[in-house]
Formats: structure tokens, sequence, C-alpha cells
């Protein structure tokens, strides 16, 4: 192969010292079992032999290097296969690779690589008679064009009328967007024959010039004669463009409801080893880090017994992350902060990890979950992850495995993991043990400074912010900020040296987020510098060591089998008033050590 000493027009693009003809694999679309491939062009420009490996390849896809190490100078290819049948939904699936640029090379923004694919159902096997019978859907535009209107406003919204004129009911199963900047809303998902809904898309101005997320929807509907290849386009802000066009909509379709005789039931997944979930999750891969924390937060012994030895080969890879806790009473805002506190530090890079702990019913012991909902810009960020948990009778506003959870982001490569309480009183101060700053939103008009110097939560905050500053509760914002600093002044100095502050900001209209920001960092600066930062994080592995120990023992009692035929003996002979609740503990645990012996 004759030497090229200039790759400029034929390979345009440059990840260290390799040249590229391509920054972006898009898979065309796929049904399930296929397996089409991509290949690039990739130049050594170094001084030295190189071999190319893409890292983070999740388990769909796989890598091949011709030839496996490149010269000085050479030019190879680089052939990418994407294996359908382990896609997980149907629909998009983004990841990004990261292209290494020499031995022992690290991920990040500079060599990453985005990757995407379109799963689409097979209806192939469906009957004539079944086609006669089908939905039909049809969508008044596809392409909308909010160009002029954007240029004056910072958010616009079109509607578009969707109809089914077919013989059976239309479900629209799933709407994906492909850019943070686009939002959907769909007034009805099951349209009955001659029905007709809306959807609703909105876009910020904000987000709409990243051009690694096309400004696409794709809509998954089980009507099979619908769907249509549409290229996605590239935006710039409609200011420097006189072709922009806002939107593109790509219909699509779905597989029939599960009354479908051709419906094909997915094999019981496979529980995968310890290795591959340390693989997984150090490889960034979310869908098996999930996993994982599903396995923490189990109660099954065999689940327990799993996930204890995945977070102990996780341990070396943790530790390299700002951990953040937000508290604050129910309806303060942490949630709606929380979006926009996490779009602000993913600016400047890295990956957020969001732990939303929900309150569990003492009733009915379930859990809504729906902090995500509240997060709707950050939940479709590509460098986010929202895992929404259930406190499960815990007490501290904080969920028991939520600290563990905290080590297995971190080995994913997640640098900023925010921690939200369920929304606290004054004494759950649990989550204090496991961040390193702690940020309490407050609300003006909660009491007054003898309110504010009450023990417990106050003196835990590292910072104090008083949220809805804007309108006409601006002023009340700033009485309230006043009260809060002549409380904080009454309390011990903290152990730490730090003054905690207190400012006012708008999560709603991101106002005063870049302050509350600037003082998070000025606090991890100057804690670090004077090694409180360490203290610290050592201080709460000590504390989580003896709340491991207080919980063992507990499961401990509570299992034995001879206190479990016991149990509800003494019960009943408390209800009746034959013993009193402080002999009949005695009895059990009295019980309990002499089995231990």
């Amino acid at each position: 192969m004759q030497e090229i000493k200039d790759y400029t027009k034929l390979l345009p693009y440059t990840i260290g010292n390799i040249r590229l003809d391509r920054d972006e694999f898009a898979f065309p679309d796929v049904y399930r079992g296929q397996q089409p491939s991509l290949t690039f062009d990739i130049a050594n420009l170094s001084d030295r032999p190189y071999e190319p490996v893409l890292m983070h390849l999740p388990p769909y896809l796989k890598m091949e290097a011709e030839p496996k190490v490149l010269l000085k100078g050479k030019k190879g290819t680089i052939k990418l296969t994407l294996d359908a049948s382990q896609l997980k939904d149907y629909g998009l699936t983004q990841t990004s690779v990261y292209l290494s640029r020499f031995s022992g090379d690290k991920v990040s923004e500079d060599n990453e690589i985005p990757v995407s694919a379109i799963l689409l159902p097979d209806f192939s096997r469906m009957t004539e008679k079944d086609s006669l019978n089908a939905p039909a859907m049809h969508i008044s535009e596809t392409d909308i064009d909010l160009s002029i209107p954007l240029i004056k406003k910072n958010k616009v919204s079109h509607d578009i009328l969707i109809a089914n004129s077919g013989k059976t009911p239309l479900v629209i199963s799933k709407l994906q967007v492909f850019n943070s900047s686009v939002g959907v809303s769909l007034k009805k998902t099951v349209l009955p024959p001659d029905g007709m809904t809306k959807l609703k898309v909105t876009i910020r101005k904000r987000d709409v010039g990243n051009k690694k997320h096309h400004l696409r929807i794709l809509m998954i509907t089980n009507d099979r004669n619908q769907y249509q290849t549409l290229n996605p386009m590239i935006m710039e802000h409609p200011e420097n463009s006189e072709e922009y066009k806002g939107l593109v909509v790509n219909k699509g379709i779905e597989q029939p409801s599960s009354v479908n005789p051709y419906l094909k039931r997915k094999p019981k997944k496979r529980q995968l080893s310890v290795a591959e979930f340390v693989e997984g999750i150090v490889k960034g891969d979310v869908t098996i880090l999930s996993q994982a924390v599903t396995l923490v937060e189990s109660v099954k012994p065999e689940h327990q017994a799993v996930s204890q030895e995945i977070i102990e080969k996780c341990l070396p890879f943790s530790g390299n992350s700002i951990r953040i806790g937000i508290s604050g009473v129910p309806g303060a805002g942490k949630s709606t902060s929380i979006d926009v506190f996490g779009l602000h530090v993913l600016e400047k890079g890295g990956k957020l990890a969001v732990l939303a702990i929900d309150p569990s019913s003492e009733r009915s012991k379930g859990s809504i979950l729906g902090d995500k909902t509240r997060m709707e810009q950050l939940s479709v960020h590509p460098k986010s992850f929202i895992r929404p948990s259930p406190s499960a009778g815990s007490l501290g506003g904080v969920a028991r495995k939520t600290r563990e959870t905290i080590i297995l982001c971190e080995a994913a490569g997640f640098d900023k993991i925010f921690v939200e309480t369920v929304g606290v009183g004054q004494s759950e101060t649990a989550v204090h043990s496991m961040v390193d700053f702690f940020l309490l939103i407050q609300l003006s008009g909660t009491g007054d400074e003898l309110q504010g110097i009450k023990r417990g939560i106050m003196e835990m905050a590292d910072g104090i912010v008083i949220n809805k500053a804007d309108g006409d509760n601006l002023e009340r914002a700033k009485l309230a900020a006043t009260q809060f600093r002549n409380a904080l002044h009454l309390f011990p100095a903290p152990e730490s040296g730090w003054i905690p502050k207190v400012l006012t900001y708008s999560g709603f209209y991101n106002l005063g987020v870049k302050e509350v920001w600037d003082m998070i960092y000025e606090y991890i600066d100057f804690v670090k510098e004077n090694g409180y930062f360490e203290y610290r994080r050592n201080e709460q592995s000590k504390y989580w060591m003896y709340e491991s120990i207080n919980e063992q023992l507990r499961d401990s009692f509570y299992h034995n089998p001879k206190i479990e035929a016991m149990l509800l003996e003494k019960e009943q002979q408390v209800l009746k008033g034959n013993l009193t609740s402080f002999i009949a503990a005695r009895s059990l645990l009295d019980t309990y050590f002499e089995d231990l012996k």
C-alpha cells in the first residue's frame, strides 16, 4: 500500500492523531435477526504503530479492524457489525463508542462517536385477511418548518393531526425524540376506527444546534403500511440557515396487540454473571447498570449475594465523583430544580446520575416513582442516568441501598451524583452521610428565624437556596434568605470550616442557577484544600459499616426460625395484655441469643 501524506479530504475527521471518514454511525433501519455492517476508513498520523480499538462497545455491536495494527502513515478500515437480535426494544437505540487514541486511553467527549439504530417489527407473517382489517393511520404533515417563529421566540409549538381510517383500533405504542430540544405530547394513544387525536410538538431553540442528535420524531404504531424512511436533518440555529426545517416526523409500525396469534414471545433473559455485570458497568452500559441496581434493591438473599460481589469488584473504579445531596420540604421544587441543575453541570462535560428517592406508602407499601416525569429535559439527555427508587421504609429521606448505588454509578463513569430525598422534615438527615455537599432547598413563608434555628436538617446543610424567587414572590424570597442567614449565625461552626451560604434562585425560570453552582464548586475546592473532603468520606464509610451491621442483625433476628415461630404468639400476648411489650421483646431476644450459642 502506498503511503499517503495528506488525508485531509479523504478522511476529514480527527480524533487525536487518527483521521476518519465519518464521525457518526447511523445503521439503516433493521428487523430482528438482521446483522448489518458499517465500514469506515481510518489512518494513523502518529509517530508509532497504532492498534484501533472501539471502547465501551455494547453487547449488540462487534468491531473488526483490518489490519489489526496500523503503521505510521498507513490507512486501514474498521468494520462495525450490529446484531439486531440483541437490541432491547423496538424504535431508536442510541449509544456512544469511544475510539482509543493510544494504548490505555480513557473515554471522553474528544474521542466519542455516536451510534444509532432503529429496530422495526416484522409484519411479513400477517395474512391477507389481517391486512384488510388492520388500522390505517393518516397524518396531516410530516415536515414542519418552524424557522421563522423560532427567530423571535425561544419555544414554538405546533399541532399535528393523526387519524385512523382502518377497521381496527390504531395503537400508538411509542414516541421517541432524537434531540433534547424537541418535546412531544399525545392526547390519545389508542384511536378507534374513524378516531382522531393531536400530537403537540414543541421545539426549544436553546438546544436545537446539537448536531449529534437529529430533530426527528419516531412514532411506533400497529399500522404496517405507514412506515417511511426520512433522512435525519442536521439543523443550525434558524438565524443562520435559510433552509432550516424544524422537524421531521418519522412514522413507524409496531407489532400487533398481544391477542395477535403471530406474536412471538420473547425468550426469558439469561441472568448475567458477576463478571459480565462488572464489565458492562465499567463500560458505561446503563441497561446493565440498571439491572445491577435492581439486584442491590432486591430483598432476595440470592440477589443480595450477587449484588455485594458486584459492588466489591466495582469498588476500585468508584470514588471519582462529586456527590450532591438535595433535600427540602415536599413541593419546594426539588425535581424541577434538578432538571435545571443537571443541564447546567452537563454543559461543562461529564456524566450525571440522579438517584431520586420516592416515599413508600405505609399502607400499600408501594411507590409512585414519578420524579423522572418532572425532569423532562434531563430524562432525554444522553449523558444522564435517572433512577427513581422507593424509600422502602428507610428513615432519613433516602433509600437504604442508595449508598451502594452511588458506588455502581461512579464505576460506570458518572462523575456527578445527585441524591434527591423524598422531601424531608427537620430531623431526617441520613442523606448527609453519603454526599459531599448537602443542598437544602427552602421556600419563603415557611417560618420565622426561630423555625430556622431548630436543630436537625438546618445545621446539616452546606448551602441553603430559596426557590421560586421570581415575580411577586421575589421580595418574600429575599426576606426569607435574610432570616435564614441570621439563623445560621447562631449555629456552631461546622467541622469543615465552611460558612454555609444562603442564595435565592428560580428553578422554573432558570434564574440564579449559575450562582448556586459557583457556591458548590467553591465549597468542593475549599474542603479538598483543607483535607476535610477525604476526612468526611472516611467518616461516611465508617458510618455505613455500622449501619450495615445493624441491618444485618435485624434481618438475622427476624429470619431466625425460632423467632418466626414465637413472634406471632408473643404479639398476641401483648395485645391481650398478658405481657408487656418490654418483657415480650426481652423474651424474644433471649431466645435469639441462646440460639446463637
